[in-house]
């Protein structure tokens, strides 16, 4: 069994045709807000209770659960004619489909 591409499911046959491989990291990451100005009121600090519902959560989830929900990389196949459509429009949601390759 050949691979194929994940966008139109085409073969890719080694020695014959090129596959593009994307890889996308996606991580958490949390930004700070802006510097609080003169007058800005703080929020109060999280309670015990808070503390450990939170604490409770993490206790709750497997090593692995917690890294998959911080940081994750897919990895996708691409034939040459999605290659250059993923390469016009890397962010869209849904893609048409490449014409069938003819041999």
């Amino acid at each position: 069994m050949f691979p194929s591409c994940d966008l139109c499911r085409a073969e890719i046959l080694p020695g014959r045709d090129i596959r593009y491989e994307v890889s996308i990291r996606v991580r958490a990451h949390c930004d700070p807000g802006p510097p609080p100005g003169p007058g800005t009121e703080f929020a109060e600090p999280a309670s015990p209770e808070e503390i450990q519902g939170a604490l409770d959560l993490i206790g709750s989830l497997d090593v692995g659960e917690i890294l998959e929900r911080l940081q994750r990389t897919l990895r996708v196949s691409l034939c040459a004619a999605c290659h250059g459509a993923y390469l016009q429009a890397p962010h869209s949601g849904s893609r048409a489909r490449p014409a069938a390759r003819l041999d």
